[in-house]
């Protein structure tokens, strides 16, 4: 449910290829183990950084370029 939140969420502002290639890289993460190494995205206008700790949640955070 939350996924679908994200995904809902940034496309209200982001590119849609953007969008796609953020939740593809968010859904890597199946279970609290794996670590997501920090990644970054950007479009025309933000730059989306995503990461996530072992056992930790993952973190999206949204820059104006």
């Amino acid at each position: 449910m939350q996924l679908e939140e994200l995904e809902e969420i940034l496309l209200q502002r982001v590119e849609e290829k953007t969008v796609k290639s953020v939740m593809i890289y968010v859904n890597t993460k199946k279970t609290p183990e794996p670590e997501l190494e920090p990644k970054v995205f950007y479009d025309d206008t933000f730059k989306i950084r995503v990461a996530s700790n072992i056992n930790s949640n993952i973190a999206v955070t949204i820059f104006y370029k």
